[in-house]
């Protein structure tokens, strides 16, 4: 979906072939923009961290590439919350905390547990343009299905990758917010008298999205842009 999404937009705006890398970047900073509205639960991941042969009260989990914010943790089998804490300034006093770097979240008091189940938010990936023909899945609007390139036709797996190197959910279910987004941003940046217009419906769009979609809170927020 990313792709016709793409060329959908090319379409729209009329943009000269030295423009296309500018349309490809303008679809994905729309599609990232409206991820980032609120936690919407259709990005939440749950997983699970196994733990073996801890000799240490603390454990160190690397970050998964695309992660935003942890929602929650629990500890097992003691079915413990830990609760955040400030990296530098963990409170000595409570057995079950974590905190987040950079680049990792480290869990206090999982000495003796097996696995930390965790619920956490992640951001859609950076989309790169497939042409027609090589794309991983491609999307039929009559039949309402994906078709796979052959390499990704093997099973639920490699579909599955398939479908996550060519759309997001709100290409798939709001395509036309996607594209609103994105056109006012090129017609922004050309300095284009209608761009004005063009946000004013894009942020109708926005409000949409906003009231269909379930989200969940994350500590106080229920959205944000830090990441």
């Amino acid at each position: 979906m990313f792709s016709e999404t793409v060329d959908d937009l090319v379409l729209r705006a009329r943009t000269a072939p030295r423009q296309f890398t500018s349309v490809v970047a303008a679809v994905n900073a729309a599609t990232q923009t409206l991820a980032k509205l609120r936690f919407f639960s259709r990005d939440m991941l749950e997983d699970s961290i196994l733990l073996t042969d801890l000799t240490v009260n603390e454990y160190i989990w690397t970050l998964p590439f695309r992660f935003r914010r942890l929602a929650t943790a629990q500890y097992i089998p003691n079915e413990r919350f830990p609760e955040e804490a400030v990296p530098g300034r963990v409170n000595k006093s409570k057995d079950f905390v974590w905190y987040r770097t950079s680049t990792y979240i480290a869990f206090k008091g999982v000495l003796n547990q097996t696995s930390i189940s965790v619920h956490y938010a992640r951001f859609p990936r950076h989309f790169v343009y497939f042409a027609a023909g090589d794309r991983p899945a491609t999307f039929d609007k009559e039949t309402e299905t994906y078709s796979y390139l052959e390499p990704f036709d093997v099973d639920d797996t490699t579909r599955a990758n398939a479908l996550d190197l060519t759309t997001h959910w709100l290409l798939e279910h709001y395509k036309e917010a996607v594209l609103e987004m994105a056109f006012a941003d090129l017609r922004k940046d050309s300095g284009h008298p209608t761009s004005r217009s063009l946000f004013a419906k894009s942020n109708e769009y926005r409000q949409t999205i906003i009231d269909e979609e379930p989200y969940v809170t994350i500590g106080d927020q229920a959205y944000g842009f830090d990441g």
